[in-house]
């Protein structure tokens, strides 16, 4: 089976004018991302990996190149438009969880569908799906809990579960276990190799090499530029054995 790119990228560069210089925090970057896949991107402070998912979630623009999610060539789309993909095709998990901390778990689930009036749910439809998909990462005993009632743990959960009801075509996860303690944060990974063994297509950025291990490709940036990309052959071969 041919695999097919959901994230084409050629020849992408980010400049920020500083006075009378420029900062060149991405130089022609490019690779594809397929259907599916797991990619973990590092790299130290100042080589590009938050410029790059900056581009890919539509929070900002490439001052020159080619960015594609799906068919749709995103760097040439206005802010309006760019806004509608991120509500609709790209899920969004932080390290700080940004989670509203005077609504409920369910609550903070459902804000997604509430943006998205397109489709017409009724309120007990919206309910329905946040209900669902707070079950799926393991909460259906907590989803009328506070932010401040859940461990830390839980709260990414939320977190996730809030990027994933809009069945978005990608899942970007930053630093998603950057504020958990060692245990929660491997529980965290697990649910994220769980998400990718269903087929979801992520991409995370990581410092941590154990982290970044998760997944089935690593693509580590160096001033500006891709300094390796390569597969993590044992997790997709670890994948491929439990077809």
């Amino acid at each position: 089976m041919v695999e097919r790119s959901i994230i084409r990228i050629k020849d992408l560069s980010k400049i920020y004018p500083m006075g009378d210089f420029e900062v060149v925090a991405l130089d022609k970057v490019s690779f594809e991302v397929n259907k599916g896949e797991f990619v973990a991107i590092m790299g130290p402070s100042g080589s590009g990996k938050s410029t790059i998912m900056n581009m890919i979630g539509c929070l900002d623009r490439p001052t020159n190149g080619e960015y594609y999610l799906g068919d749709q060539p995103v760097s040439k789309l206005d802010k309006v438009e760019l806004a509608d993909i991120r509500n609709k095709q790209i899920g969004f998990v932080f390290q700080t969880f940004n989670l509203l901390s005077r609504t409920s778990a369910i609550e903070n689930v459902t804000l997604p569908l509430h943006y998205d009036r397109q489709l017409l749910r009724t309120d007990k439809e919206i309910e329905d799906l946040a209900a669902a998909t707070l079950e799926s990462v393991g909460l259906a005993d907590r989803m009328h809990h506070l932010p401040h009632e859940l461990s830390g743990g839980q709260r990414q959960r939320v977190a996730i579960a809030r990027a994933l009801v809009n069945d978005p075509l990608i899942l970007l996860a930053d630093e998603p276990t950057g504020n958990l303690d060692s245990k929660s944060g491997m529980e965290i990974m697990d649910l994220l190799a769980e998400l990718h063994d269903r087929g979801r297509t992520i991409i995370m950025v990581t410092h941590e090499e154990y982290i970044a291990e998760n997944a089935s490709r690593k693509i580590k940036f160096f001033d500006g530029h891709i300094e390796q990309d390569n597969k993590n052959h044992k997790k997709n071969k670890d994948k491929e054995n439990k077809k």
